[in-house]
């Protein structure tokens, strides 16, 4: 399992989807359990006391997860707390389940294995929140992001849901609005192919007692793979009034708005919802961002 640790899915799949990223980072957990139980006969044998083979064994594998975090910063990659956290839970589980350790009997090992498997239970809880989401994702193609569904929220960089009490829409999207240059959400985990949609449709609320300025950013992966430059991206701006409005964006003018370039509508990397310069804080509500 150890060349999972260091297998980057970007190159093969784009995008990964989360649940399989999520899916290779839980990998921590059973290759830790494995080289605990790989371990633990010899670590027995050359020591006078199972405590003092137990200390060993949390030495050695606790260094061989530190090791692998180093190895994967020199390969680009990053050291990542989480990762040693699921290290530790691997080396944890070993040490409930294993039965030459403790008696099964003992108290110890009835509070520590369900403590251990609850633990097991939180740290696969997001992995079944994007499996359930990337299911609704396909099942709705037209459907970017309408909150009405688990793991929505986590698609976006900022906001979180609130009840809205609208008739067909219970749920939306609040994003704080700072007093920062540019301040709003992205939305990068939807569907990418919009080659038969006509219209982009969003409602977005406006909750200052003035008209703003909302404006909308959607890029395909080659204005990503370009650095983000302005003129390979779909730049609009739209004056929003007090309360619910919906947007309509043609389709084809996206298409057009890169300057040297179709935009590829078969390949939509992200949208981005923001505002500028603003002088208090603020937010905006958005739901129902739609293909049509």
């Amino acid at each position: 399992m150890l060349p999972f640790l260091f297998f980057d899915l970007r190159s093969l799949i784009s995008p990964t989807p989360r649940f399989v990223s999520e899916l290779l980072n839980l990998a921590h957990i059973p290759l830790l359990l494995l080289l605990s139980y790989s371990f633990w006969p010899g670590l027995v044998q050359h020591h006078s006391t199972k405590h003092r083979a137990l200390l060993a064994l949390i030495i050695v594998t606790i260094g061989i997860s530190v090791g692998v975090e180093v190895a994967q910063t020199l390969i680009g990659r990053f050291a990542s707390w989480v990762d040693l956290r699921r290290d530790l839970l691997g080396l944890t589980l070993f040490i409930a389940l294993c039965p030459t350790l403790f008696a099964a009997s003992s108290r110890f090992k009835r509070i520590l294995l369900p403590l251990t498997l609850f633990w097991l239970l939180i740290e696969c809880l997001p992995f079944g929140l994007f499996l359930v989401d990337y299911y609704h994702l396909h099942a709705h193609p037209h459907t970017l992001s309408d909150f009405e569904s688990p793991g929505q929220v986590s698609r976006w960089s900022s906001g979180k849901l609130v009840n809205t009490h609208r008739d067909g829409h219970s749920r939306a999207l609040r994003i704080p609005l700072t007093i920062d240059r540019y301040s709003g959400s992205k939305l990068e985990h939807l569907p990418r192919n919009w080659s038969d949609a006509k219209t982009f449709y969003f409602e977005v609320f406006n909750a200052d007692s003035t008209p703003q300025k909302l404006n909308i950013k959607v890029q395909d992966s080659l204005s990503v793979k370009e650095g983000n430059d302005y003129s390979m991206r779909f730049n609009g701006v739209q004056s929003i009034q007090p309360g619910w409005n919906s947007i309509n964006i043609p389709i084809q003018a996206i298409r057009e708005a890169p300057h040297h370039r179709p935009m590829q509508i078969s390949d939509i990397h992200s949208i981005e919802l923001f505002v500028t310069n603003r002088q208090t804080p603020g937010y905006l509500l958005v739901d129902n961002l739609r293909l049509r």
